[in-house]
């Protein structure tokens, strides 16, 4: 059976992360229920077998640790299960 899921790199964390949601979190309005932060980068969302999943993950080969550099910080409002629902809520440039 397909099942949506999305393929991440769970980021270290960082005083820098925490200071970027705190900033975050300050200045957007926040869900009566806050999911807890959980810095990620998404590479892929996926709507597949859990087979297929699993070939997904195995086949990305990046070296880890792996460092990125970014030129904006957005915020998302992302309710589930459907992305094409999610909404950015603001950007900033770095």
């Amino acid at each position: 059976m397909a099942r949506s899921c999305a393929l991440i790199l769970n980021a270290v964390p960082s005083a820098c992360l925490d200071a970027a949601f705190g900033t975050a979190a300050r200045i957007c309005p926040q869900p009566a229920e806050p999911e807890p932060f959980r810095p990620h980068l998404s590479l892929a969302y996926l709507a597949t077998t859990a087979q297929r999943r699993a070939e997904a993950a195995a086949s990305v080969a990046l070296p880890l640790p792996l460092r990125a550099r970014f030129d904006t910080l957005a915020v998302w409002r992302t309710p589930m299960p459907e992305v094409r629902e999610w909404r950015r809520v603001a950007a900033w440039a770095l």
